[in-house]
């Protein structure tokens, strides 16, 4: 895909910008054929929805990407062997970047436009590629520590206990591992009893940038279902009034895009 302009700026999403108390829950690591399917339970359970950045050397099962698809969550890059990407030449940066972009291909049919360093390590080259190649780069601004943490009532003390001194909202970091996992069924409800909300990861995004996301990467087919951000299902909303014989003159159906 060559882009007519470069996505957003070099700098990284921390989360600032969510307004009040919204929380975008997003895990590192995965996927994992023992702890993700659990944690994919414990998220619908409880009606959230997360960003998953996902480490391509553990990318061995389509069938388990494909359910993070359909439920609703997106997929981001963590580059492919979780690399310290502030100390490789660009040329190994290129390779941990587009082996990952071939593993999501062939699983679920598209590439990540969402990536993660690991470590949260960047720079100058590193950012300036990730913007060059069409990538939204996502930090964060809640850490929980659950790497620190091994146990679950750990993990759900550490982060309620974060959230607790804070007015305003965030994005959560967390990891796919297996205390974090079974600390979900306690953590979700007791978030949402402090008053937050967890709400979709696309919020993270400004309303310019996820304009500038629609315009530059929805290609107006089957794409809806790997880019929840794409109006596609406008186009289906429109078959659906026609076939249907009724007025359709209130819609605002997407422009096609200007290649």
């Amino acid at each position: 895909m060559v882009f007519k302009h470069n996505l957003f700026s070099t700098t990284m999403i921390l989360g600032n910008q969510l307004n009040n108390k919204s929380l975008v829950l997003s895990f590192d690591d995965g996927p994992n054929n023992d702890t993700t399917p659990l944690l994919l339970d414990a998220l619908k359970k409880h009606n959230v929805k997360a960003i998953f950045f996902l480490v391509g050397a553990n990318m061995d099962n389509g069938a388990l990407l494909n359910r993070m698809i359909n439920e609703g969550h997106i997929l981001g890059s963590h580059s492919f062997s979780h690399a310290h990407l502030t100390t490789i030449t660009k040329e190994e940066l290129a390779n941990e970047v587009a082996k990952v972009e071939d593993l999501f291909v062939k699983h679920i049919g598209d590439r990540p436009f969402f990536f993660r360093p690991p470590f949260g390590e960047t720079n100058v080259t590193v950012n300036n590629y990730l913007q060059q190649q069409g990538y939204i780069n996502i930090g964060w601004n809640i850490d929980t520590l659950d790497w620190k943490q091994h146990t679950p009532f750990q993990v759900f003390d550490h982060a309620t206990n974060i959230l607790s001194r804070r007015r305003r909202g965030g994005i959560v970091l967390m990891h796919e591992y297996k205390w974090t996992t079974e600390a979900q069924s306690i953590f979700l409800p007791a978030a949402k009893d402090m008053g937050f909300e967890f709400v979709d990861p696309l919020t993270m995004l400004g309303k310019h940038q996820l304009e500038r996301l629609q315009a530059e990467t929805c290609e107006y087919h089957e794409c809806s279902r790997t880019r929840p951000w794409c109006p596609c299902s406008y186009m289906s909303y429109y078959a659906l009034v026609l076939s249907m014989s009724v007025s359709y003159t209130h819609l605002t159906l997407p422009t096609k895009r200007i290649v």
